[in-house]
């Protein structure tokens, strides 16, 4: 028995593509289950379940408290799997993802979480160079993950995968715990950190996790992403998320001396034209705000 989870806010026309693909995949294992936790927004969510709700095993779920991670947690209450899947409401699952991460789940018994590859995959107006120069600092701004063509164990350095293509047992959620409500998006607040948080936990339980190239997923992504100011808010977000939780103390000169170089360089590379390096840097910009400048820590350092 698999559960498949899908948290959504908002997005009903981009919940109908992922649904789709779901009712497309013709690897889904004989028992399993479609959870989908409606976190608030517009009506249309509902409207978009009922439409598939003879072609999908779907259970509509509603979580009224404001935050992914609660809707998550709400979903791991319900979930009647061994083995839990994770997609986005944005993402669009390609054929063979269910079959994958259960094979992967079967392969290696070791393991008690997995992760799978995530592509962007633009909206209109998307600027040349994300196809054909985008920096590897932004792959995980983008959505972009992708650790190579061979399933194997993860290693000590590579980066937790992204909750929008992800598998956990129930077991692991069992002797970690569920997900942190400090962490992740809030309503269209773009939080993160929920997944990685999760993973950092597991890790620390000494639980391996296993990559599966096989589980992929086409990952929606505005053109809009690329404005400065997203760049920027999304960077102090991270920061402000990674201080919290690594528990780094708040160093507001060293936070406005980065921010400064960085601005000076991000303007050096738009002016030579490289706008993917220019790109990097505004996100270093909101990185060195959020972590040094504008953090607090968990114990409410000012």
């Amino acid at each position: 028995m698999i559960t498949v989870v899908v948290c959504t806010y908002d997005r009903p026309e981009l919940l109908a593509a992922c649904l789709a693909s779901l009712a497309r995949d013709a690897s889904a294992p004989p028992a399993w289950e479609l959870l989908l936790v409606d976190n608030g927004g517009r009506a249309g969510t509902r409207e978009v379940a009922a439409r598939f709700a003879e072609r999908l095993p779907l259970r509509f779920l509603r979580e009224e408290r404001v935050g992914k991670s609660f809707a998550l947690n709400r979903a791991l209450a319900e979930a009647r799997g061994e083995l839990l899947l994770f997609a986005d409401d944005d993402v669009e699952v390609r054929p063979g993802w269910m079959g994958a991460f259960v094979e992967a789940a079967n392969r290696a018994p070791e393991a008690g979480w997995f992760g799978g590859r995530s592509l962007p995959r633009w909206g209109p107006g998307a600027p040349r160079w994300v196809a054909n120069d985008l920096p590897s600092a932004l792959h995980g701004y983008v959505c972009r993950y992708d650790l190579g063509p061979e399933p194997r164990l993860y290693g000590d350095g590579d980066l937790a995968p992204i909750g929008a293509c992800m598998a956990v047992r129930a077991d692991t959620f069992a002797a970690t715990g569920g997900y942190d409500p400090g962490f992740g998006p809030r309503g269209s607040d773009r939080g993160i950190g929920d997944d990685t948080e999760l993973i950092r936990r597991a890790r620390e339980h000494r639980i391996p996790g296993f990559w599966v190239p096989a589980a992929t997923v086409d990952h929606f992504v505005p053109a809009s992403r690329l404005r400065v100011r997203t760049v920027v808010g999304y960077g102090i977000v991270k920061g402000r998320q990674q201080a919290m939780m690594e528990k780094t103390p708040r160093r507001f000169a060293r936070g406005v001396t980065r921010a400064s170089g960085q601005i000076l360089r991000g303007a050096a590379q738009w002016l030579r034209r490289r706008y993917g390096n220019a790109t990097v840097c505004a996100l270093n910009v909101g990185l060195a705000l959020g972590g040094d400048v504008l953090s607090r820590s968990r114990q409410g350092e000012s």
